[in-house]
């Protein structure tokens, strides 16, 4: 579930993006969404890395 809502996040970004929407009606539009996307990612590693390391600690827990 967690990376189907990262990869609609993404889509939304994109979206924005293409329209030159929100944070996108920027001449500084490419660089904005560098960081967004960036961010997007960053919280999903965040993520996976948290969900694996509860695994980690119980492995009876999957």
């Amino acid at each position: 579930m967690n990376y189907r809502a990262t990869a609609e996040a993404l889509k939304h970004e994109k979206f924005m993006y293409l329209a030159e929407s929100g944070p996108y009606a920027r001449p500084s539009r490419r660089k904005i969404l560098a960081q967004r996307i960036e961010s997007i990612t960053a919280q999903e590693n965040t993520r996976w890395k948290s969900t694996h390391a509860e695994t980690d600690e119980n492995p009876d827990a999957s």
